[in-house]
């Protein structure tokens, strides 16, 4: 049947089951059967549950007799792939229901395998799970009793009579971005005090006070053209609890900033009842109560607030849990905007990076920000941070040798964590932060063996695969290495390209007249340093240059914005910007893939999910939108055109050459004339 057709058939005819054809299917077979007739499906079983179906399931709960719903969960099929799917059993009589009828509801998701659930099924909640999971009993519930449930949703559990949470909050739903890749950055990413970037609250996999604090959002569009930016939701500015969507719904503090559609946002109503709420959100009885009312792997907002909460109950609780109220925002996380930016003070297994990090120069918020709302004692560490600044690279570059006067970068980091520690420092300490960096790994044998092999690796892999400082090589262990500040190599204003060809010219420039000099004098290795170190000039005169594939490409800029040699923006990120630095081949030496970085960050330019407007995205501004074979060879990437057929495919692989891009710039030129 045509799309078009049934997309008709099911607004004429199936009106409340119109969401899913499961539904659809469900209604349409109750219709066939006689009022003794019964029917068993097998469908998703968010019907059951959510708001959209609330009609469905009143027509069908007070019209037709409910036998039996079992929940199934994920992975209810020996042949069938899906883990992901959460599906029900569902056992309905055309029969009109009397006031006593019965519903039977067993619960058997937590098994792990089709057999394990059939087992449950079949009365033997023990098999194949431990005892703390064992479930599968059957609950007997009164059908008319599921009407008086919130949206009459299915539940298997007989009504408290206490009010819903609901009544004494609000759960509004996150921003809908429908591009993460445009909209969204980790905070180190850019320069993120000011009025673009605004602070994005997300989801945390564990219950803590101040987490989730990763990501800054682009605001300087007020939320135009974002799928669906909630400008008007009532959460922002206020206190509330910040709740995961999936998994175990663990929740943090919120503290009115904006926040994405993974993370529901619960906002008392009233001031006083904040503590109580973030006692009952944090509990396992809430997960329960949640779980309950709503089992898709992701929970919507509304159901968030759709459960009963004992006040008086939660209330004693947090006056015994907290007697001096909730804690402050501080963090000493430096993945968190709250960090104080601190050595001394930061986890310890990131003490080092966060001392390499202010050695390039790296700020943290609160150091930028003076109104950002912080406890007292984070403030008094940011403090302190004024004291490391003298030791700070002023142009962001250091290398690990001695070069162009400075000194090496061991001995620059070990005054600064000097300084930080004071009377605390010592070669012990020393040792005692290696071991702590590799976290349980193979430990370096030195503070400048870290530097030169563990420190990028480990850097990304802290800052989730978006580093900020670079360490670029020449692929020789014993040649030219530099750590680089990213904020300055794609800084605005021609502070990137300076930065860059401050790095092939003065630094690198530096290092290769000197193994020309240990070359004439006959020291052994300089004929392969210098080989290598020609290579890397040779490769950061490409990049330079910008002749694809060391060329950038930002595909939501018309051709004519698109970067002209190393002219990045560093508001679009590291995943775009690194590129023509992985894109770029050593002749000997460095990691596949890595390009000219000492280890390779896990960072590709596939395709992006969802698709473009068309109406957005005029072939000659965007032809990458037009039909272009993004997987395809690289002479089918590059300088692509566009062709018929718009498409909207978000591809990031492609690669335009100066002439492309210096012809589009000319045309945009010409009619702005």
């Amino acid at each position: 049947m045509p799309e078009a057709l049934l997309k008709r058939l099911a607004e004429d005819q199936y009106k409340e089951a119109k969401a899913d054809l499961a539904t659809i299917f469900v209604d349409r077979m109750l219709r066939w059967s006689e009022s003794s007739g019964s029917i068993a499906a097998v469908t998703p079983q968010n019907w059951l549950f959510l708001t959209r179906y609330t009609k469905l399931r009143v027509k069908l709960l007070k019209r037709r007799t409910w036998n039996l719903i079992a929940r199934l969960g994920p992975g209810a099929f020996e042949t069938i792939s899906g883990e992901i799917v959460n599906v029900a059993l569902s056992v309905i009589t055309g029969s009109k229901p009397s006031e006593n009828t019965a519903v039977a509801g067993v619960d058997v998701s937590n098994a792990a395998t089709p057999s394990d659930k059939a087992a449950r099924l079949c009365g033997k909640p023990d098999v194949g799970l431990g005892q703390e999971q064992a479930d599968g009993r059957v609950s007997i519930l009164t059908q008319r009793e599921q009407l008086k449930n919130p949206d009459c949703r299915i539940t298997f559990e007989v009504g408290s009579g206490l009010p819903l949470l609901a009544e004494y909050a609000i759960s509004m739903r996150g921003i809908v971005m429908g591009d993460g890749q445009k909209w969204a950055r980790a905070y180190w990413e850019v320069v993120c005090v000011g009025n673009r970037w605004r602070l994005l609250q997300s989801t945390v996999t564990s219950p803590e006070p101040y987490r989730g604090r990763e990501h800054v959002i682009d605001w300087s569009t007020n939320g135009d053209g974002m799928l669906r930016p909630g400008t008007q939701n009532e959460a922002y500015g206020r206190l509330g609890v910040a709740m995961a969507q999936m998994g175990q719904l663990s929740a943090t503090l919120f503290t009115g900033e904006l926040y994405d559609n993974n993370t529901g946002v619960i906002v008392p109503k009233e001031h006083e009842h904040y503590l109580p709420i973030w006692c009952f959100c944090t509990s396992p009885e809430y997960v329960r109560a949640v779980r309950e009312v709503d089992q898709a792997l992701k929970v919507t907002n509304a159901s968030l607030v759709k459960v009963p909460f004992d006040l008086p109950h939660w209330q004693k609780v947090a006056a015994e849990k907290y007697p001096n109220g909730l804690p402050e925002p501080q963090s000493d996380d430096p993945t968190q905007w709250l960090f104080h930016g601190h050595p001394a003070q930061a986890e310890p297994s990131t003490i080092l990076q966060v001392a390499v990090a202010r050695l390039l120069g790296y700020r943290w918020p609160p150091e930028l920000d003076t109104e950002m709302r912080l406890a007292d004692e984070a403030r008094t560490w940011v403090a302190r941070c004024d004291a490391l600044n003298d030791f700070t690279d002023e142009d962001g570059i250091v290398c690990l040798s001695a070069i162009r006067g400075k000194r090496p970068a061991v001995e620059r980091l070990r005054a600064i964590l000097s300084a930080a520690f004071g009377t605390e420092w010592s070669a012990s300490k020393e040792r005692n932060l290696l071991a702590l960096a590799v976290d349980g790994k193979q430990l370096s044998a030195s503070l400048e063996d870290w530097l030169r092999d563990k420190f990028f690796e480990e850097h990304c892999k802290l800052f989730h695969q978006r580093p900020f400082i670079w360490h670029i090589w020449d692929g020789n262990k014993d040649g030219f290495h530099c750590l680089v500040n990213a904020h300055k190599l794609t800084g605005s204003e021609g502070i990137a390209r300076r930065t860059l060809e401050s790095i092939t010219y003065s630094y690198l420039g530096d290092w290769i007249e000197r193994q020309k000099t240990h070359q004439q004098a006959g020291q052994e290795g300089a004929d392969a340093r210098l080989v290598a170190a020609l290579d890397l000039k040779e490769q950061l005169q490409k990049i330079l240059a910008g002749e694809p594939p060391y060329d950038i490409f930002v595909r939501w800029k018309p051709l004519a914005e698109q970067a002209i040699g190393w002219n990045p923006d560093i508001n679009d990120g590291v995943r775009l910007n690194i590129r023509p630095f992985m894109k770029a081949e050593l002749r000997k030496g460095g990691k596949k893939g890595a390009g000219l970085l000492r280890w390779k960050p896990n960072i590709h330019w596939k395709k992006d999910r969802g698709k473009e407007p068309q109406c957005l995205r005029p072939q000659a501004d965007f032809p990458w939108f037009w039909t272009c074979d993004g997987e395809g060879h690289a002479s089918a990437r590059l300088d692509f055109s566009g062709s018929r057929e718009f498409d909207g495919n978000r591809w990031n692989d492609l690669h335009y050459s100066t002439i492309s891009k210096q012809a589009a710039q000319n045309m945009v030129e010409g009619e702005n004339f």
